[in-house]
């Protein structure tokens, strides 16, 4: 379905004043773009658009990308402002750009592709770190509700009770635990390492050493750990992910989310498999390792998009 051309202007308009540098959003600024955001087209338009606006180089990127010569001097107020909105999105390939501007935005703490960061200290004691590219609402103390992205949570034993919420659930965590919560396509998973969860509604409790997916139509079954998981929740600080015959497209895309602009794989190296233990807080040196293990070539357009291709 066509863009409504209202939208796409009130978009672009959003978009130029959320752009990086500008001043802060003023109190009934914020207000009117909640307001106008809690129609999911006008939010969907407006991530768009924002990451159009901050990485202006990855129109031409993209445009040579489709065979396109790309803009010497792409104009981007006049282009995200018109009608060229809508082929800029198809000349990308329907591609996702950016990672969520907006839901950063309008958080209460919120980091950028790349920075991990430790939030201040929680009452009671313990430490709740705010992954890569990921957006947290801290409402009152001992209850953070996940936006965007993934966190993760240590208690200690004389910690009061702490309760995390994501898209589709809400949990109670008790002192001493040790997790991460993660806010996924496919839903809202919890990785419990120790302690205990407790989940508001009618779905399962979780014990140390268990994961579980909560997705729009439910809960799923409690289950074991996997390796990878404990790993993502003890490396978490430096970003370190194990892999065991991943699919260089999956991979691809969670390294993604630690730089900057568009990470894209050649059709035909989608299906590569993948596996060892990554630093991915060194999204750089990931990339030289699998060019070094994969027949894979890794070709730059600008610092904005990198395309991992067939080697010459």
């Amino acid at each position: 379905m066509e863009a409504d051309p209202a939208i796409l202007a009130a978009a672009a308009r959003w978009a130029a004043r959320l752009a990086e540098g500008a001043a802060p959003l003023a109190a009934p600024e914020q207000a009117a773009l909640q307001a106008w955001c809690a129609e999911p087209a006008h939010a969907r338009a407006l991530d768009s658009f924002s990451a159009l606006w901050e990485d202006p180089a990855l129109l031409a990127a993209a445009r040579e990308v489709a065979g396109e010569p790309p803009d010497r001097k792409p104009r981007r107020r006049a282009f995200l402002a018109g009608g060229g909105a809508a082929a800029a999105f198809s000349l990308a390939g329907g591609l996702w750009l950016g990672q969520a501007p907006l839901q950063r935005a309008l958080a209460d703490a919120a980091t950028a592709p790349g920075e991990i960061r430790a939030l201040p200290p929680l009452p009671g004691g313990g430490e709740l770190l705010l992954d890569t590219a990921s957006a947290v609402d801290l409402p009152q103390p001992g209850f953070a509700r996940l936006r965007q992205g993934a966190l993760r949570l240590s208690l200690p034993p004389a910690a009061g009770p702490f309760r995390i919420e994501g898209r589709h659930v809400a949990w109670r965590i008790a002192p001493g635990s040790f997790l991460a919560f993660f806010r996924e396509e496919a839903g809202d998973r919890l990785a419990l390492l120790r302690g205990a969860a407790q989940s508001e509604g009618s779905g399962p409790d979780l014990t140390a050493g268990q994961a579980l997916l909560w997705g729009a139509t439910g809960a799923g079954q409690p289950r074991r750990l996997t390796l990878a998981e404990q790993d993502r929740v003890e490396g978490f600080a430096e970003a370190w992910r194990l892999f065991d015959a991943a699919p260089l497209a999956e991979v691809a895309a969670e390294l993604s989310l630690y730089r900057p602009g568009m990470l894209l794989v050649a059709a035909e190296l989608r299906g590569l498999r993948v596996s060892g233990r990554y630093r991915f807080a060194d999204p750089d040196r990931v990339l030289a390792l699998l060019a070094q293990s994969l027949p894979v070539g890794i070709r730059r357009h600008g610092p904005l998009l990198t395309r991992l291709t067939t080697p010459a």
